[in-house]
């Protein structure tokens, strides 16, 4: 969504220069703050102005919005001066004259607020005290002893007072429909008896200036309104009692549901919404009877398919607070709301948000368990162990492997095609910590086969996005890797997600064959991607890994550095330690190339701390750079013992990614303790992987390297 949005602006603004504005903002939803901020932060080379109107209570909200943000200025609005609310009245009433006693009435109460002033000479329009006669206002009577109200919510409510009753019925109908609404739906939430008389009394609110016709299309035909201020409708609604907004609530949703017709599941949050409001209500009231539960439990079907179609197109918190929303609405015991609260530990993971999904995923694993539920149990375990595997990985990978075991023989036997994509996955998530290529392909591909036979979109694409890690970290040659991520990319469909992936891939692989400048670009197109998706902490570990190798490769250690770095830092502040681990020990090796070893040994220590023990890379990388720490120091012979612990660590793992820069380091500290031909005896191994793999740029930088330990002799 954030990327469609973003695309749709640039290309408006290739013509001309594009303005964007966004009224009352603070009452925006999280996911609307943060599209507006993703475009204003990622649009480039686009004359785009966004426009954002918001009382200062945002700030509250969205701190930076109020300075200090790149692109951006603030613009606070002063109350109107006297001077300033004497000419909005004089511009209001055109010829006709206010004494100066009503005339100062007005301005002190309103205290330079123009929407008071407005409401205010509306009040002595409706009290007959202001007419309009031949296009001009005329003042009738005496207007100083008009009572004002004391806030601009009691000046409305005072105006709403004065409205005939069935007027009121109308425009209450109206503000339980929204800031939007039509006048089929008014008249359908109407009384009977008034339904006759709704287009008569809709052109008198028309009149009074308290809605305005809308240009946009109607649902179904008919005409549409706008309240002309969100604080008209406000007070309309609060004007209603509990009871007969429950009724109205739940009325309107019916509404929707018989005039959408087929169409109805593009209205289904809309639905939700309504039906939500009217249970609440009737709770508030209690007791809560069959009829309340029936309308929770229609509310709370249509809020978790809204959730998932946001989980499966990555809209992370509209899915979080829809499935939420969801699982809220039914009784403690249901299935359903176990279901509901496993995959809002997912969207949450999937978000970032650890400690949150630790905490609903207990609660589903309490519930499942109480109700005896093996099906959801299994579920919520599987989701439960893939946080751990982020949050404290140590012994998770054998934990998973075992649970697996238990697990996909009961998803076999009862057909839950979702559960075995999940557990599947599960897998091959322990298998990459094992640095097992080809145990972990094999195992997403047996995911995406059962992700595609439950007919599940969000785990399918979940399985080919992983599924382009493999081909680069594994045995895969360079030449085969490229045209099976391209397939991966063909059964995505267009899919952005794997989009990312593949692109990420792609640009370690040009890595490998020297083309630089066309892997900077994949890689900086895949981590745009990820923001674009809302994948803020994934953004960075995919920029990290990508940009992190790839500058290595092509010999700009600052550029690698200042990735990584930056990718540590978000990292070990979100509470992740898996990632972080590996990038830890990552930057301390991208510090030692630059002979910054006490910075270096910083970064050692926090990837011993943070990484598992069965976390193969993460190991084998830590002992690779306080292996160069202690060659430094002179200490070559813990340096040797450290290195060779991490060759024998990778020394079964399939591929070159990690093996061979394992080797190329013990060749070096066996070049500086003056050891020649076993350090040329080393790299050669080193070479023949990168030459499987088909890294051109690394093999012939291992032959340079040997050539030179041969032509001398010695280190």
């Amino acid at each position: 969504m954030f990327w469609g949005t973003r695309k749709l602006l640039e290309a408006l603004a290739t013509s001309h220069p594009l303005v964007v504005i966004f009224d009352d903002i603070h009452w925006a939803e999280p996911t609307l703050l943060d599209l507006i901020e993703h475009v204003a932060d990622l649009s480039r080379d686009a004359p785009i102005l966004l426009l954002c109107i918001a009382r200062p209570e945002l700030l509250e909200r969205r701190p930076a919005w109020g300075g200090g943000k790149l692109n951006a200025t603030s613009i606070l609005l002063e109350p109107l001066t006297e001077g300033e609310s004497k000419d909005l009245i004089a511009n209001l009433l055109g010829q006709a004259q206010l004494d100066d006693a009503a005339r100062a009435r007005i301005i002190e109460s309103a205290e330079g607020n123009p929407l008071f002033v407005e409401e205010m000479l509306s009040i002595l329009m409706d009290q007959g005290l202001l007419l309009r006669t031949n296009g001009h206002w005329t003042i009738v009577g005496d207007i100083t002893a008009v009572k004002i109200p004391p806030t601009i919510q009691a000046l409305i409510a005072a105006r709403l007072d004065r409205l005939q009753g069935e007027e009121r019925q109308v425009i209450e109908g109206a503000s339980v429909v929204g800031q939007v609404f039509y006048s089929g739906a008014v008249t359908d939430l109407a009384p009977e008896a008034v339904r006759p008389s709704v287009p008569r009394h809709l052109t008198t609110l028309v009149r009074k200036d308290l809605i305005r016709p809308e240009r946009s299309e109607s649902l179904s035909g008919e005409e549409t309104y706008r309240f002309r201020h969100i604080l008209i409708r406000d007070a309309a609604y609060q004007a209603i009692s509990k009871e007969t907004r429950a009724e109205l609530h739940e009325a309107f949703a019916d509404w929707l549901a018989r005039i959408t017709g087929d169409r109805v599941s593009e209205y289904e949050e809309i639905l939700a919404y309504h039906l939500e409001q009217s249970y609440r209500y009737r709770a508030d009231l209690g007791p809560v009877d069959d009829r309340a539960t029936s309308v929770a439990a229609r509310a709370a079907q249509l809020l978790a398919s809204g959730g998932r179609r946001a989980f499966a197109r990555n809209d992370l918190p509209a899915a979080v607070n829809l499935l939420e929303r969801a699982a809220a609405l039914l009784p403690p015991n249901d299935i359903g709301r176990l279901e509901l609260l496993t995959d809002v530990g997912l969207a949450l993971l999937e978000s970032g948000e650890y400690s949150r999904a630790d905490v609903v995923l207990a609660e589903a694993t309490r519930a499942a368990e109480a109700s005896g539920n093996e099906r959801l149990k299994a579920h919520a375990t599987i989701a439960s162990l893939r946080v751990r595997l982020q949050t404290n990985p140590e012994g998770v990978a054998e934990e998973s492997l075992h649970a697996a075991e238990r697990i996909i023989p009961l998803f076999e036997r009862i057909e839950d095609h979702r559960g075995l994509a999940r557990a599947w996955g599960l897998v091959a998530w322990a298998h990459q910590f094992r640095l097992r290529a080809a145990e972990r392909l094999d195992a997403l591909e047996r995911a995406l086969e059962h992700a595609r036979r439950a007919g599940d979109r969000r785990e399918e694409v979940e399985c080919l996005f992983y599924l382009t890690s493999p081909p680069m970290r594994g045995p895969m040659p360079v030449s085969q890797a490229l045209p099976f991520l391209d397939a991966i990319q063909e059964q995505a469909r267009g899919d952005l997600k794997v989009e990312s992936g593949v692109l990420w891939a792609k640009a370690m692989l040009e890595g490998m064959r020297g083309r630089f400048p066309e892997g900077r670009e994949m890689a900086a197109r895949s981590t745009a991607i990820c923001h674009d998706l809302g994948m803020g902490m994934f953004a960075a570990v995919n920029d990290a890994e990508a940009l992190g190798f790839l500058e290595v490769q092509a010999g700009d250690l600052i550029a690698a550095e200042r990735a990584v770095r930056r990718a540590c830092e978000i990292l070990e502040s979100g509470g992740e330690r898996s990632w972080l681990s590996t990038l830890a020990a990552d930057l301390a090796l991208i510090l030692c190339a630059q002979k910054r070893y006490e910075e270096a040994g910083r970064f050692v220590e926090l990837s011993r701390e943070t990484a598992a023990s069965d976390d193969i890379n993460s190991q084998a990388e830590w002992r690779r750079a306080r292996a160069k720490i202690l060659a430094n120091e002179g200490s070559l012979d813990q340096a040797e013992s450290l290195a060779r612990e991490a060759v024998a660590l990778v020394r079964d793992v399939e591929g070159t990614f990690s093996h061979a820069p394992a080797l190329s380091d013990l060749a070096l500290i066996l070049r500086q303790a003056e050891r020649p031909e076993e350090a040329v005896e080393v790299l050669r191994e080193a070479l023949r992987l990168y030459e499987l793999k088909e890294d051109v740029v690394s093999a012939e930088r291992t032959r340079r390297l040997i050539e030179e330990i041969s032509a001398t002799g010695r280190g």
